[in-house]
């Protein structure tokens, strides 16, 4: 019986001893490091990695990758790897249309339209039309026409598909800056977000896609010790030294955003070629252009957002698209589509992504466009 006792106080104290040691550890790291609030003891709930349709994976080629698992109720849809397949008529000898692109052309997600994506009712007006296609959703939030470029190669060039078409939807995601990209990334690995470059410098893997719901902090700064942690300092990228002989050369080129782009974009195009399916790309609106400013109405949704975002964001979007936009003229295969929806009310969830209005609108445009039939 002492013993029994024994054992249970020991439990007891060792219980005490790392919940102090968690919640020490847990006001450290947020009132010293300023780092978000995870819970003391027992993590709270975690909104995107509770989500199995926001939940990302870390990929060794594109730095993020859907977690689904098959577990998320994509609208009239259902995933397959990477890919999303949308309900439809066409089910037999149909011929395929790939689409690429970031968060407003993604499949899974579901909370910026409910589920009514732009390829989502791209599939609807193929649908109504008669027409004997099927949309075949390979896009992922946050994917830039880097990871575009090595989607096509790697997973698009080895779906069992008749593709006809592979349309890349993007613009947003290729700002200087996103993605933790600089200067010195654009420089020495065009291919390569924040998390790659990271990952490859310190030999550490980046786990994003779990979370933990006992002693959180504890754990946390295991992870961090461990070189498995979520960020680990990819975000504050500048800060790193890279001085890595095995990575650096002395004749590269410094390539700017919107040359990286356009090399991108035509690479996709030969690559598509390549598969005997014909190429666009359609350079997608956003909120926040200085063009735009013309059309929005005093206190719509549309407006606020603008406005929300401020002045410096319009500048860098506007001379960035500015410099695209010049390239995309010159290239036969480039469609402007900052014009499909003019921000005249309320076509926006937020000052990246449209709503369903908004997403009507850009179905419509693509569909415009790319003159499918049945021959």
């Amino acid at each position: 019986m002492k013993i029994f006792r024994l054992i249970l106080i020991n439990i007891l104290f060792f219980i005490i001893f790392m919940s102090s040691i968690d919640i020490i550890l847990g006001g450290i790291r947020y009132f010293v490091f300023k780092k978000p609030y995870i819970g003391l003891i027992i993590k709270s709930e975690h909104e995107v990695l509770d989500d199995p349709c926001k939940r990302m994976l870390t990929h060794p080629f594109y730095g993020t990758i859907h977690d689904h698992n098959k577990k998320c109720d994509i609208l009239e849809g259902s995933a397959d790897g990477p890919f999303v397949y949308y309900e439809s008529k066409n089910i037999q000898n149909y011929k395929s249309i790939v689409v690429l692109g970031g968060s407003t052309t993604d499949g899974f997600y579901q909370n910026y339209a409910d589920g009514k994506t732009w390829p989502y009712l791209l599939q609807k007006i193929i649908d109504k039309n008669d027409l004997n296609y099927r949309v075949i959703n390979a896009a992922n939030g946050g994917h830039s026409t880097k990871q575009e470029t090595l989607k096509l190669l790697n997973d698009v060039m080895n779906l069992n598909e008749k593709i006809d078409y592979v349309i890349s939807f993007n613009g947003l995601n290729d700002l200087p800056g996103y993605d933790n990209t600089n200067s010195f990334t654009r420089s020495y690995f065009p291919f390569f977000g924040g998390k790659l470059v990271y990952i490859l410098e310190n030999q550490k893997w980046i786990v994003q896609n779990k979370h933990v719901q006992v002693l959180p902090n504890i754990l946390s700064l295991i992870r961090y010790l461990s070189g498995t942690c979520d960020k680990c300092g990819y975000l504050n990228l500048e800060k790193l030294n890279i001085n890595n002989e095995n990575l650096i050369f002395s004749k590269n080129k410094e390539l700017d955003a919107s040359e990286i782009w356009k090399k991108n974009v035509e690479l996709m195009n030969l690559i598509s070629n390549h598969i005997g399916a014909k190429y666009y790309v359609f350079v997608q609106p956003g909120l926040g252009l200085i063009k735009y400013d013309k059309y929005l109405v005093k206190n719509s949704k549309d407006y606020l957002l603008t406005k929300k975002a401020g002045k410096g964001y319009q500048t860098i979007i506007s001379d960035f698209y500015q410099n695209i936009l010049i390239k995309c003229s010159k290239l036969n295969f480039c469609i402007d589509a900052t014009d499909s929806i003019l921000p005249t009310d309320n076509f926006y969830s937020d000052v990246r992504h449209p709503n369903e209005k908004g997403n009507k609108l850009i179905a419509d445009f693509v569909y415009s466009r790319i003159k499918l039939n049945n021959e």
